[in-house]
C-alpha cells in the first residue's frame, strides 16, 4: 500500500471513530445527565482521546522502501511511535469514558479502582519523563520561549486536576 493510500485509510479511520465516539455521547445523553459530578469528569478526561488523534495525524506517510528503525509506512521511527501512541491514547480514551460510564451507572467501587490503575499505569512513564526533564531542566532547553513551556504544562494541570477531582469525588461517594 503506498503512503496516500494508506494516509486515507488513517484518516477515514479517525473520523470514522470519532464520529463513532459523538454518536455514542448523544445516545447516552439521558443517562449522561443522571450521573454525578465525579463520574461526570471522569468521563470528560477522555480529552486524551482528541491528543492522541493530534499524534495520529503527525504521520508523514511514506512509500517504501521500508526498513526496521528507520523508514516506516508512517514515517521514521519516531514518527511511527508517534501514530501509533496515538492509537493507544484514542483506544484507552473511549475505554476509559466507557467504564468510567458504567462504573458511575452501576456506583461500583472495584470498577473504580481498576479505572484509577489503568489511569496510573497509562501515565506513569509519562509522569516519570516528565519529572525527570523538569529536574534536569531540559524543558528549558528543548522548548525556548515561554509559550512553548507554559502552555502544555498548564493544558497538562488542567487535566490532572480533572482527573483528580473526579477521582476524589467518586472516591468519596463510594464511601457515603
Amino acid at each position: 500500500m503506498d503512503g496516500g493510500r494508506l494516509a486515507a485509510v488513517i484518516w477515514v479511520g479517525t473520523v470514522a471513530a470519532s464520529a463513532g465516539l459523538v454518536w455514542l455521547g448523544i445516545q447516552t445523553m439521558p443517562a449522561l445527565r443522571a450521573l454525578s459530578l465525579g463520574w461526570k469528569l471522569l468521563i470528560a478526561s477522555n480529552v486524551v482521546f482528541v491528543v492522541g488523534i493530534g499524534f495520529i495525524l503527525r504521520g508523514h506517510f511514506t512509500g517504501g522502501p521500508y526498513r526496521v528503525s528507520e523508514v516506516y509506512p508512517i514515517g521514521n521511527h519516531l514518527q511511527a511511535w508517534q501514530v501509533s501512541m496515538g492509537f493507544a491514547m484514542v483506544a484507552f480514551g473511549i475505554l476509559f469514558s466507557g467504564a468510567a460510564f458504567i462504573a458511575g451507572q452501576i456506583e461500583s467501587l472495584s470498577l473504580w479502582g481498576i479505572l484509577l490503575l489503568s489511569w496510573a499505569v497509562f501515565w506513569l512513564p509519562h509522569g516519570v519523563i516528565a519529572v525527570g526533564f523538569a529536574f534536569d531542566g531540559q524543558f528549558s532547553r528543548a522548548h525556548p520561549g515561554v509559550w512553548k513551556i507554559y502552555f502544555p504544562t498548564i493544558l497538562a494541570l488542567m487535566y490532572l486536576s480533572v482527573v483528580t477531582v473526579g477521582f476524589w469525588l467518586t472516591f468519596r461517594e463510594a464511601y457515603r
